[in-house]
């Protein structure tokens, strides 16, 4: 069995991505063949031959494309914070070979087995991911209908010959071309719209957001005014995650100081094994504003939570 695993970064997140193949190789080595495409979005010369050297150690094998190789006509005007390395995963139909691949964003670590959802039957959908936590305000934003579901899309398993078959590339760039570039939630809104009736959900224990911590299933419907994961699915899931996802959020991330995480552990235990084992943490912090809305989050009742999440235009 070959496993096909995806990667996109550029050298400010190489330690993250050094963790997380580390993470990657370390809880599947029994099973099989792993091949890692890494969408290289500038690393110098010696962090490839790091990943390279990483994968070897593990008798795995590590692929490095360019980002322009295979995204050379990809016409967007706005990243914001991000690089245009989110939409790798919509070139994945230009690697040739390979008929399906699981992305993951840099900024998770594997924790379990990646064989059972490696082997899942997709049906007669395109792609699989998590679902995030979203409002029929941002579902209006991506063209979705209020009940639709919509994917984080920093996990994504894609069945390529579907992709390919249904010329979902070309959709996609005119997804893109009708918001002159700049589509709502980058390629994550991208997704949602063109693969919408095509997307399988999965449980979210193969996406771990940090939203999704520690959650109560009945104050996210409260204040999306949608129904999530029961609370049962959401505890299990925080009990045996098998990718856990370290968004930008309330709690920080676990490679900055004062990170509240409950399971930054798991990051610092794979970031031990690499050569920023004895590094220091950096200092940045969580912002005022998502601090203050923290601070409400855990203390206000959901109705109210809500509604003054409105008023300030969320």
């Amino acid at each position: 069995m070959v496993i096909n695993v995806a990667y996109a970064c550029n050298e400010a997140y190489i330690e993250q991505q050094t963790v997380s193949l580390t993470s990657l190789f370390e809880n599947n080595k029994e099973r099989g063949e792993i091949h890692v495409y890494f969408i290289d979005m500038g690393i110098t010369e010696k962090s490839g031959d790091e990943l390279k050297k990483l994968a070897d150690k593990y008798g795995q094998r590590l692929h490095i494309l360019s980002f322009k190789s295979i995204a050379y006509d990809l016409d967007v005007k706005d990243t914001g914070r991000h690089t245009e390395s989110v939409y790798a995963k919509l070139f994945f139909g230009r690697i040739k070979g390979i008929d399906r691949i699981l992305y993951l964003d840099s900024d998770t670590v594997v924790t379990d087995s990646l064989k059972p959802l490696w082997e899942m039957d997709l049906g007669d959908c395109v792609l699989a991911g998590v679902e995030t936590i979203h409002t029929a305000k941002d579902n209006k934003a991506m063209g979705l209908l209020p009940e639709e579901k919509a994917i984080n899309d920093g996990v994504v398993l894609m069945d390529l010959v579907k992709w390919r078959e249904g010329d979902y590339l070309t959709k996609c760039f005119d997804y893109i071309k009708k918001y002159r570039g700049r589509p709502p939630v980058l390629s994550e809104g991208t997704i949602n719209n063109v693969c919408r009736g095509k997307i399988k959900i999965l449980d979210p224990r193969y996406n771990l957001m940090n939203a999704i911590v520690a959650a109560k299933a009945k104050k996210i419907r409260i204040v999306t005014g949608r129904k999530y994961y029961s609370q049962h699915i959401i505890d299990e899931a925080n009990k045996a995650p098998v990718i856990i996802h370290y968004l930008s959020g309330f709690v920080n991330r676990p490679w900055c100081k004062n990170c509240k995480h409950p399971l930054k552990d798991e990051y610092l235990k794979y970031r031990a094994m690499t050569k920023w084992g004895k590094a220091p943490l950096t200092d940045k912090k969580v912002s005022l504003r998502l601090r203050v809305i923290s601070i409400m989050y855990n203390i206000l009742p959901a109705v109210i939570f809500a509604g003054v999440m409105k008023c300030m235009g969320r």
